[in-house]
């Protein structure tokens, strides 16, 4: 194995996907505590409203069923699907290999060897995964405890930093 190589080895969790899904759909604004509190608020001034008007008339209905509609879509998306996903997807949980290299990252899976450009666009870390945003809108999730140190870790961010110059690079938490 070269010097400037990487490889870690990891088999997603249900639990682990779900972790990372949910931190991917708050950190991209695709679900959000303020969505939340606005729809908490509107739906208390629909009620509120309908409550001094003493009705409910047709207007205050379709007002009240759209927000709910809307909150059990956002929940539906945050809560419930990314388990789903985990779920019907099978390749999610199987093991997999990746060996990082300054010319490419190869994915090697139990029956499959693919080998993929560095065209990494965004790339993120939190405190127990990395997230790396290619180009053609793909992206790898890579769990932190794969790796075997911190001096690993430190030398594949590096490797994202020199390969990939022009990626945005974001860390949240630790």
């Amino acid at each position: 194995m070269g010097e400037s190589m990487v490889r870690i080895s990891f088999q997603l969790t249900k639990k682990e996907y779900a972790k990372a899904m949910r931190f991917y759909l708050r950190k991209s604004w695709r679900v959000s505590w303020l969505q939340g509190l606005i729809l908490v608020l509107a739906l208390a001034g629909g009620l509120w409203s309908a409550w001094a008007m003493g009705t409910l008339d047709l207007l205050h209905t379709f007002a009240l069923v759209l927000l709910l509609l809307v909150a059990g879509v956002l929940l539906w998306v945050y809560a419930v699907q990314p388990g789903r996903t985990f779920a019907q997807d099978p390749a999610l949980s199987r093991a997999v290999t990746f060996c990082f290299s300054p010319e490419d990252i190869v994915r090697e899976g139990e029956e499959t060897v693919e080998y993929l450009d560095w065209q990494v666009k965004r790339f993120w870390r939190s405190r127990d995964f990395y997230y790396l945003f290619q180009a053609d809108g793909s992206w790898l999730l890579l769990p932190r405890r794969a790796f075997a140190s911190a001096q690993a870790q430190g030398k594949f961010e590096d490797l994202v930093r020199q390969t990939n110059g022009e990626a945005q690079i974001r860390f949240f938490g630790s």
